[in-house]
């Protein structure tokens, strides 16, 4: 069968044989229904723009992902990059985060076998409730700085899980 044969498929038979069984289908709809309908919080309009830099000790830290967490709202994250620094989405790669109090989060854990992931921040940061960390977002924004530290505890580390 040709791929512009299929494309002139009756949806019904199209949508199982791309994306797999029915109730996946179902599930995939519904999330279409709730990104295109807004099932998401009614406060994207106090959203704002928010980028940064993660240190450690003073120096970048290049690897991991951190995350904003507002009370009641949703979560934005970013991902870090060769300089640390991140910019938040949400709801896009870059559309910010929620005006208000955030808890943050920063997780640097590198997989380096099935068994072993070396961490290159220490664990606590990874949880809200760990971290100690928060943040106030506003409009007027600048952008923030992160500083963490091993504490002298050494730096990164194998886990053995």
């Amino acid at each position: 069968m040709s791929l512009k044969h299929q494309y002139h498929r009756p949806m019904a038979t199209l949508v199982p044989h791309v994306f797999g069984s029915t109730r996946s289908n179902a599930a995939l709809v519904g999330l279409a229904v709730c990104l295109i309908a807004g099932c998401s919080d009614s406060s994207t309009n106090n959203w704002t723009p928010v980028m940064g830099r993660v240190l450690i000790d003073g120096k970048p830290l290049t690897r991991g992902v951190v995350k904003f967490a507002p009370q009641g709202e949703r979560q934005s994250m970013g991902a870090l990059d060769e300089t640390g620094s991140f910019t938040l989405g949400s709801y896009a790669a870059d559309d910010g985060a929620v005006v208000g109090t955030h808890r943050v989060s920063v997780t640097s854990r590198e997989q380096i076998s099935e068994t072993r992931a070396r961490w290159h921040a220490p664990k606590h940061y990874s949880s809200y409730q760990t971290s100690g960390l928060t943040v106030e977002v506003t409009d007027a924004n600048e952008p923030v700085t992160l500083e963490l530290t091993w504490g002298g505890r050494g730096g990164p580390f194998v886990e053995t899980d």
